[in-house]
């Protein structure tokens, strides 16, 4: 969660302002434009983009907070990602099935 809240941007205030287009985002920064190890000069890396391991988990974690959130009825309803956005993230990154039917 850490991660996704420095990424967003500061005129999200509200849990309710997160959606589907929102999270897409975020998952194509992760892709194509994170730096692994941004905040540690040592293990910095040159590349842009990060493991197909480490998206995965980030994304699993968002994923449990946003059931829970909708769960508890904190937000009306979970931000999930349309199937076809899904499938086309699975054939484009190595990104697990079991990770993306979270979304």
């Amino acid at each position: 969660m850490r991660y996704f809240r420095q990424w967003l941007d500061e005129d999200i205030q509200e849990i309710n302002d997160i959606n589907a287009d929102l999270l897409r985002n975020y998952i194509n920064y992760l892709m194509t434009e994170r730096i692994p190890y941004a905040e540690d000069e040592q293990r910095k890396r040159n590349r842009k983009g990060l493991s197909v391991h480490t998206i995965n988990i980030r994304i699993r974690g968002l994923c449990t907070f946003f059931r829970f959130l909708s769960t508890e009825g904190i937000i009306p309803a979970n931000p999930k990602l349309r199937r076809d956005y899904v499938n086309y993230l699975m054939k484009r990154s190595n990104i697990s099935e079991s990770t993306l039917n979270y979304l």
